[in-house]
């Protein structure tokens, strides 16, 4: 998810990542290995993990597509967290609203290109 972005309860998103430009952590992962996807919540240097999205996503196609659960409580504080053992990276925070809140954002793909594109693999 782009900064800001707001999602809908009910509604599908694509979540997005790309290959990292940090050298180190390119190391810590061989090529197209799985990657596992985890909704996190809380203040910086304490999130915790909210739900489990999916394990072993195929991180060869770089997306995952993901429908916010009716019943997810309503927040401004989620991330998404891509790890793969002991490397992860996080989104940044976006808001969950109730279904139907017209703040929703229709989807997270085509913002402006000065926006980022994809949640960068930097930890």
């Amino acid at each position: 998810p782009f900064g800001e972005s707001v999602w809908e309860q009910g509604r599908a998103y694509e979540i997005r990542w790309g290959p990292n430009p940090n050298g180190e952590y390119a190391k810590a992962l061989k090529p197209n290995s799985p990657v596992d996807i985890s909704l996190m919540q809380g203040p910086p240097g304490a999130l915790k993990e909210v739900a489990v999205l999916k394990n072993a996503a195929n991180e060869a196609t770089h997306k995952f597509k993901w429908t916010v659960p009716a019943s997810m409580p309503v927040a401004i504080d989620y991330a998404i967290r891509i790890h793969r053992g002991p490397v992860d990276t996080y989104s940044h925070y976006f808001e969950i609203v109730k279904a139907g809140d017209t703040r929703s954002s229709k989807s997270n793909l085509g913002e402006p290109e000065e926006m980022p594109r994809v949640i960068c693999l930097c930890h």
